[in-house]
């Protein structure tokens, strides 16, 4: 009994340190946070402008707002499992702060999932602020619905970070950027449906959304919390947590022996100081 107890004890000691560290780090430029925390609000404001001058139809579900409020959480949510680790990767080796993380009492493995702390409690706390600006606006939600929404996201996220943790195993080595999160963020933004239904692409373009994770995510999540959400196409929120349940399942384990090995390989060649 002893033996757990200290490891939860041990656990929740780290987890307080890197979130006071990210939030200590964060709040020495106050006006810049608060500016990058307005901009992420900022399509819900636009979007529900843009919805006085649409027409909803049933491709929307009826309800175009509620729409794209959806696919902004959805993104987001997605998107912080994907690029935080990167980003905070990115910025320990260009502050120094890698080597002294590399010399902690701490799992190499456990790195990915201690560093991305502040910015997942970031995104769940601007979500939930997305979502009381925009029930405010007039968007609905099925309450029914929530939790299989909120099993989805989990999913969604920790499916992310799989893929983020398997391109930092590979930045660790490379000393570049990630030439490949820009331009799958981008890809994800046009054909996932975040912001019109994917049916609206052209019939040749349509195809291309299933190469992206977001798309499936993002039309279960509709489908799970939109009060005429079953009328959309995609997965179903049972068929959905399966299948992200699978995926992240299998490539948890390949990305983070990638990572390990990327890790102690760039020990042995010396390459873990920074740029």
């Amino acid at each position: 009994m002893g033996r757990p107890s200290a490891l939860v004890r041990r656990g929740l000691q780290v987890s307080r340190a890197f979130i006071s560290m990210d939030f200590r780090s964060n709040f020495n430029y106050p006006l810049g946070y608060v500016m990058r925390q307005l901009g992420a609000l900022l399509p819900v404001i636009i979007y529900y402008f843009v919805a006085q001058m649409i027409t909803p139809g049933t491709s929307v579900g009826g309800d175009y707002y509620t729409f794209v409020v959806v696919g902004v959480i959805g993104t987001q949510m997605l998107d912080v499992g994907m690029r935080s680790f990167s980003i905070e990767l990115e910025r320990s080796l260009d502050r120094g702060w890698f080597e002294m993380l590399l010399v902690t009492p701490l799992r190499w493995t456990l790195l990915p999932f201690s560093m991305v702390q502040w910015s997942m409690v970031q995104t769940i706390l601007r979500t939930l602020l997305i979502t009381v600006i925009a029930m405010s606006l007039g968007a609905q939600f099925a309450p029914e619905g929530i939790w299989a929404g909120l099993i989805i996201l989990l999913l969604g996220i920790l499916l992310g970070l799989a893929f983020g943790i398997l391109l930092a195993g590979i930045k660790v080595l490379a000393k570049s950027g990630d030439p490949l999160l820009p331009l799958y963020s981008l890809g994800a933004q046009v054909f996932s449906g975040v912001y019109f239904p994917v049916e609206s692409l052209p019939e040749w373009l349509q195809p291309v959304s299933l190469l992206f994770p977001h798309t499936y995510v993002i039309a279960a999540l509709r489908r799970a919390v939109m009060p005429q959400g079953a009328d959309l196409p995609g997965l179903s929120a049972v068929a959905a947590i399966g299948v992200l349940s699978a995926l992240t399942a299998i490539l948890f384990p390949i990305a983070i022996l990638i990572y390990r090995r990327a890790m102690e390989l760039g020990r042995r060649m010396g390459v873990l100081a920074g740029y």
